[in-house]
């Protein structure tokens, strides 16, 4: 079974004080256990995204050339596919893509230190959160990073996450909104200048998470369209703020501006990205290695109970419809009967139509429980 960045971040998970590296100092902490545990169990019941090197290169390069009209398309293909997602990658690969596609665009971007790089980045998604204000389907993600090989096994997580509302009929963070968040974090209402302020900081705070330079460059021609996007987007205080000695301590301008600053850093660029990613997650794929059912046996006229987990290879993106091909026909047949996820999708009728497909349980868990992985590629000559 190939060992994934989510296996680590697990691990760590069950030992924060050990495991999380800005937690070192908060044993004993009840808020610390809290947020692992909470994190732990969604990991482990998250379907893990595995994107591979030429995935990542071709998703990079997608969203940096994408205008803002071409990226809220994408946007409009923005739903999990399960309760609980788990996407990673190899993060140095993208700050290589970074810098090549930037050249080749004509744009001046800073050479990382690439000593002090995570080798691997991967965002834990699920729907709603605490405090969240926000009444309409959101999906919020927070951040995991693993460090060289020397500290393989201690991961860092950011103290914000990144909260994406549904595009829908009237969706998008309103002034409204705005005054709710406000009240819920300092207990008061805002006056009309501290939600303009508020509101402000929340625009810059998207506009640096998407990317300051492309933001910019797309206000010139798609203002419309990039407005829509900022106001689908906002920073908000993850669980992985309770990773940190700061927020344990009497409230301080100073120690907060220091959270918001590490988060900030940490997620920089990432919404665009994920944005591209989720999009290609979301259309229609081909399954390219085939159900190898196993731990199941058939005898005495039924199947017998056997746990099974399948890392599924696809490519995106693709050019017609689904095509999933078992190799043969008894590995579907048990399959469809023993307990599996469905992943949510877009169901297309003959009228043109698209209607999402939530994601759902389907089998008989006594016949055996399959979970999956799936490793996103793309190839090139295709």
């Amino acid at each position: 079974m190939t060992f994934h960045f989510a296996d680590t971040v697990i691990a760590a998970l069950g030992r924060p004080t050990k495991g999380v590296q800005s937690a070192v100092d908060l044993k004993g902490v009840p808020e610390l256990m809290d947020a692992s545990r909470i994190f732990k169990n969604r990991m482990r019941s998250a379907t893990r995204f595995v994107l591979d090197d030429d995935f990542v290169a071709f998703a990079q390069e997608a969203c940096m050339r994408a205008s803002a009209a071409d990226l809220l398309t994408q946007y409009e293909r923005f739903r999990l596919p399960h309760d609980n997602v788990w996407i990673e990658w190899d993060d140095i690969r993208r700050q290589h893509e970074i810098q090549r596609v930037s050249h080749d665009i004509g744009m001046q971007a800073l050479e990382p230190d690439w000593d002090d790089l995570a080798y691997r980045c991967g965002y834990l998604f699920h729907e709603d959160e605490y405090h969240n204000g926000y009444e309409k389907e959101s999906v919020t993600a927070n951040l995991f990073i693993g460090f060289d090989d020397e500290q393989k096994n201690v991961i860092g997580a950011s103290p914000l996450a990144l909260q994406f509302a549904v595009l829908s009929p009237d969706s998008g963070f309103t002034l409204e909104h705005h005054r709710r968040f406000f009240k819920d974090f300092t207990g008061r209402n805002p006056t009309d200048g501290e939600l303009r302020d508020a509101r402000k900081e929340e625009v810059v705070a998207a506009s640096d998470n998407m990317g300051t330079w492309w933001c910019q460059r797309e206000s010139k021609t798609d203002s419309k369209e990039l407005n829509t996007i900022l106001n689908h987007l906002r920073l908000v205080q993850g669980r992985g703020i309770a990773f940190f000695p700061h927020y344990h301590e009497p409230y301080t301008e100073q120690s907060m501006a220091a959270i918001s600053k590490c988060g900030t850093d940490m997620t920089r660029g990432d919404s665009r990205f994920l944005i591209t990613v989720m999009a290609l997650l979301n259309y229609d794929w081909v399954i390219k290695t085939p159900r190898e059912g196993s731990g199941s046996k058939y005898r005495f006229g039924k199947f017998h109970k056997g746990n099974s987990h399948i890392e599924v290879a696809i490519d995106l993106p693709k050019w017609r419809g689904v095509t999933i091909t078992p190799t043969e026909f008894k590995q579907m047949n048990e399959s469809c009967r023993r307990q599996h996820s469905v992943r949510g999708h877009f169901r297309r009728y003959k009228s043109g139509r698209s209607v999402w497909v939530k994601p759902h349980v389907r089998g008989d868990a006594k016949l055996g429980i399959i979970t999956k992985d799936y490793r996103l590629t793309h190839r090139s000559n295709r």
